[in-house]
C-alpha cells in the first residue's frame, strides 16, 4: 500500500497559523458606547423578569475607522430588573442588559453596563437619562360616589419601540 501525501499550498497553512488569525481578530475596547434601538414596547408595568426584548443596534459600531459591528445587527437583551409602580415606597423601575450582539453568524457575548431607569416619587429623574422614558396613566372614570376614581394609577417606566438605549462595554469585546 502506497501513501500518498498532499501538499497544501502555503496561504492555506498561513491561514490556519494563530499569528494569521490573531491579525484578523478585532477589539472593542472597553467603555465603548453602543446603541441599541428596541423593536418593541416594553413596560415596568407588565415586563417580567429575563424576558427577551427584540432589539438591535441603532449605529455602526466603529473602531480605528473600521465597521466593526453593523447598524442592524441583532443584539440579546434582557430585563434584568423591573418593579411594576405602586407607592413612593416602591416606585416602578425597569432595567434592561445586553448580552450579546450577532454579526457575521457569530454571537459575540457582551458585559455592559445596564440601562434603564427607576421613577422616584412617581417622576421620571430630571437628569440626562440614557432612554426615553414614558410615564403612563389612564384616568379612572369621575364619580362622586368614589373617592378614588379621580387618582391616576401609579406611574410606570416605558420604553417605547424605536427606543434608543446606550450601553457601554465593562470590558473589551473580542471579535473574530
Amino acid at each position: 500500500m502506497r501513501a500518498s501525501f498532499t501538499v497544501l499550498p502555503l496561504c492555506f497553512l498561513a491561514a490556519l497559523s494563530p499569528a494569521f488569525i490573531t491579525a484578523h481578530a478585532q477589539t472593542i475596547p472597553a467603555n465603548t458606547a453602543i446603541e441599541i434601538r428596541l423593536d418593541q414596547t416594553i413596560s415596568s408595568q407588565d415586563s417580567k423578569l429575563n424576558q427577551r426584548v427584540k432589539a438591535e443596534l441603532a449605529k455602526d459600531v466603529i473602531v480605528d475607522g473600521e465597521i466593526l459591528l453593523p447598524k442592524g445587527a441583532k443584539a440579546a437583551v434582557y430585563v434584568e430588573k423591573v418593579q411594576p409602580g405602586g407607592d413612593s415606597a416602591k416606585p416602578a423601575s425597569l432595567w434592561l442588559r445586553l448580552d450579546a450582539i450577532a454579526a457575521d453568524g457569530r454571537a459575540y457575548p457582551v458585559f455592559a453596563q445596564l440601562a434603564g431607569e427607576q421613577l422616584a416619587q412617581a417622576d421620571p429623574p430630571n437628569a440626562d437619562p440614557p432612554t426615553q422614558i414614558t410615564k403612563t396613566s389612564e384616568k379612572k372614570s369621575s364619580s362622586a360616589d368614589d373617592p378614588d376614581a379621580a387618582s391616576d394609577p401609579p406611574p410606570e417606566v416605558t420604553y417605547a419601540s424605536t427606543t434608543v438605549l446606550k450601553f457601554q462595554l465593562k470590558s473589551p469585546l473580542h471579535l473574530r
